[in-house]
């Protein structure tokens, strides 16, 4: 994704979609144990994670709003 006003990039982000099933990596157990298997399973797999995010300073939060 990126953010221009005009011609001017204010901002970009890079992101994947979570696997099904669950990963068993990195922090990824620690946050199924809390939302337990349902929640887990319904709310985070297929959904977007964002690797990166960047934005300029002299942007405002409703750039990012659309």
């Amino acid at each position: 994704m990126l953010a221009f006003e005009g011609t001017t990039l204010l901002g970009f982000c890079t992101a994947w979609n979570t696997p099904a099933p669950f990963p068993d990596g990195r922090c990824y157990p620690l946050v199924a144990a809390a939302l337990g298997p349902q929640r887990t399973a319904s709310w985070l797999c297929g959904s977007q994670e964002t690797d990166e995010l960047a934005v300029r300073t002299t942007a405002g939060a409703e750039v990012w709003a659309e």
